[in-house]
């Protein structure tokens, strides 16, 4: 986590940074601390109910809390995952909370329908301009633009309606 960092202790033995994050578990296993995710991704922020099957996995170049299963996402899990600095410096009071100006990167995360409008509009501007507006190139603007990475992008567009030949994604209309 940026906004935290930790303070030496030599009273306290170090935790290493690829034990943390069994430490972690270990602690919202022992309810010392409370785990709040999106349910399959997709859904509102809320607390996570504690189970001893769960463990940290990377699904979509995401950290995410699922059963240790081989298809992954055919089985509940939980993405956007944070812990209250409350519970951190109560569980562990050798950790310093610093004021931090930079956002979580699940937290700057827009929705699918912002980045598909954003290289809609791409599109139109550069076609207006008579430059190219292939898909590598809308996808690396929407990459800088939103601070993604490439992964998460291609999903994205991948995950559009296309048009009837399979080209671009196709427009919905709103009925409103």
């Amino acid at each position: 986590m940026p906004a935290i960092t930790p303070t030496s202790d030599l009273a306290d033995p170090p935790t290493t940074l690829a034990a943390s994050p069994d430490e972690l578990i270990r602690a919202w296993q022992a309810r010392r601390i409370v785990l709040y995710g999106c349910a399959w991704g997709k859904e509102p922020s809320r607390p996570i109910a504690m189970r001893r099957d769960l463990c940290l996995r990377d699904h979509g170049g995401e950290v995410c809390l699922g059963e240790k299963t081989l298809h992954f996402g055919t089985r509940p899990f939980w993405a956007n995952l944070s812990v209250r600095s409350d519970d951190c410096m109560r569980c562990w009071p050798s950790i310093r909370v610093v004021e931090s100006q930079q956002r979580l990167p699940a937290v700057r995360r827009p929705s699918n329908s912002k980045i598909l409008s954003f290289i809609e509009e791409q599109r139109k501007a550069l076609r207006g301009e008579r430059k190219r507006a292939g898909r590598d190139v809308l996808l690396r603007a929407a990459m800088d633009h939103f601070e993604l990475s490439r992964k998460v992008v291609l999903e994205v567009w991948n995950g559009a309606p296309r048009d009837r030949k399979g080209g671009r994604p196709r427009k919905t209309k709103n009925l409103e």
